[in-house]
């Protein structure tokens, strides 16, 4: 016996061993599963005569024979009407038997694959476009392969998958002509600035828009009014109503009527020397442009900047709260995951002004928790920043300075300059209240050199200067002021209070603006 043990070959991994038991199926049954590997782990008998037309009864002989031998199994319920779907038993079986098969096979069984699952999807299609996009770029069909990473990018962005969507659109535009790219690095440039990557998402914005302008206004516009609100977020107040005022005038040459509501919009939202009646008026006809065309998105933005216009200029809670629910409902209909944390987070400060702070701290944390989902860290900022607001209201200071200096850190670290602004302003009102009034003078210094991030908290500023300045001698009032303005935010923000590290709950309430 030992001289044949010594001949068998025993192989040392378990690919080995997965290999050698592969090697010694009966063609047919090798040649079936070499094709079902194409397809990925899960696998359909319909796509298998697809691929090597044979007689059906054949084909089932043959599953039934793999299945006999505990190589794939059948699912209970198939993705696709009127075919049964099978699974490998084990995913590094289904790899060993993919690296078996040959390279100019490989192509041509992936070109088909894609072409059965975008016959075979129907209204689901959206489901399986990543799948269909890296079957055609395994083909080396680059054309079809870019279009479909771009629809599998859109279908990721539209339900907040932005983690998803940015990798999605990236494998896009590897395949996608470079002079085509436009609306590609335009897509990816809205993704980055929902991941709060700002500085990426200008570069692919601004390398959209240049390659976009000789063929398409419309999405030049759209990069346009991308690149405003980013400026907006980030302090930039001219150069955002510079890009606004340039979308505008692209899309209205245009006739894409979505693009030209939403340049419409965020020119409105932009616009120096609009009133609150002024905002109103465009946002209603913006509405209606969005409704007339079929855009549930659209509309879902401008009745949430209704709403902000409602809560933050016209001090009007609860028609603000209504246009909340409105939108919040759309959003809930797309599976829109960064709407419905925006909705959330503002209905919480509607149910703060009417004074039930413990609702609407759970309204930030579920906001908040949405937020983390999705990696928006724009929101993640804004919920410790409403939290800190619900607790200042109910004077519990310590914990409304714990909320605000992580909300502080936060927009800091991320380049939201206005909103960093807006924290240290409140924790000056926060150490006013507990009697700490040089230390408030020094923040409200650094504000008031700042005051131009964020212009509209002017008339707040004023009224702390004025409550510290009763509370000081006029000297030291003064010395404060000046060593503060001295001070850029992050060299404030050093300065702050960080004895708690780690506060229990999410973090002048401010509603989550949109563009």
């Amino acid at each position: 016996e030992t001289p044949r043990l010594e001949q068998l070959k025993v192989p040392a991994t378990l690919t080995g061993v997965l290999q050698a038991r592969i090697d010694g199926l009966p063609k047919a049954e090798k040649e079936l599963l070499q094709q079902a590997s194409v397809a990925g782990r899960d696998f359909w008998d319909a796509l298998l005569l697809e691929l090597n037309p044979v007689e059906q009864q054949a084909l089932a002989r043959l599953l039934d024979s793999v299945q006999r031998r505990e190589l794939v199994f059948r699912h209970a319920h198939s993705s696709f009407g009127d075919t049964d779907e099978y699974r490998f038993k084990h995913i590094i079986l289904r790899d060993v038997v993919y690296e078996t098969v040959l390279l100019k096979l490989r192509r041509r069984y992936h070109e088909a694959t894609a072409r059965w699952l975008e016959a075979h999807s129907g209204a689901r299609v959206g489901e399986h476009a990543a799948s269909i996009a890296e079957h055609y770029a395994q083909a080396g069909n680059a054309a079809q392969a870019g279009a479909w990473f771009l629809k599998a990018g859109k279908v990721a962005q539209n339900i907040s998958a932005y983690r998803e969507a940015e990798a999605t659109y990236r494998r896009a535009l590897e395949f996608i002509a470079p002079a085509e790219r436009g609306s590609a690095h335009i897509a990816h440039g809205q993704v980055l600035e929902k991941l709060t990557c700002y500085d990426e998402a200008v570069q692919a914005l601004e390398t959209g828009i240049a390659l976009a302008r000789e063929h398409s206004p419309a999405q030049a516009a759209e990069g346009l009014t991308e690149l405003s609100w980013i400026n907006t977020l980030r302090g930039n107040h001219q150069a955002a109503f510079a890009h606004a005022t340039e979308a505008f005038s692209l899309a209205r040459g245009d006739s894409d009527r979505r693009e030209l509501a939403r340049a419409r919009m965020r020119y409105c939202s932009a616009h120096p020397d609009y009133e609150a009646t002024d905002m109103l008026a465009c946002f209603e006809d913006v509405l209606a442009d969005f409704t007339a065309a079929g855009d549930p998105h659209g509309q879902a933005t401008c009745l949430l900047n209704i709403g902000n216009i409602y809560l933050d200029e016209l001090n009007q809670h609860e028609n603000a709260a209504i246009y909340y629910r409105r939108s919040q409902e759309l959003y809930r209909e797309q599976g829109n995951r960064w709407g419905l944390e925006n909705c959330l987070m503002n209905l919480g400060i509607t149910i703060s002004q009417q004074g039930n702070q413990q609702s609407a701290i759970q309204c930030y944390q579920e906001a908040r928790r949405l937020a983390q989902e999705i990696d928006d860290g724009e929101g993640l900022a804004l919920g410790e920043h409403n939290t800190a607001n619900a607790f200042l209201k109910m004077t519990e200071l310590d914990s409304a300075t714990v909320h605000y200096v992580h909300s502080f850190d936060l927009s800091l670290k991320l380049g939201l300059l206005p909103l960093a602004l807006i924290n240290l302003t409140n924790l000056a009102e926060t150490t006013l209240k507990q009697g700490h009034h040089e230390t408030a003078a020094l923040w409200l210094g650094t504000a008031k050199a700042q005051l131009q991030l964020y212009p509209r908290l002017g008339e707040e500023l004023e009224r702390l200067l004025t409550e510290v300045q009763a509370q000081l001698p006029l000297a030291i009032y003064e010395a404060a002021l000046a060593r503060g303005g001295a001070l850029s935010l992050a060299e404030a923000g050093a300065l702050l209070p960080r004895e708690d590290a780690n506060p229990l709950q999410p973090s002048q309430n401010h509603a989550q603006n949109v563009e």
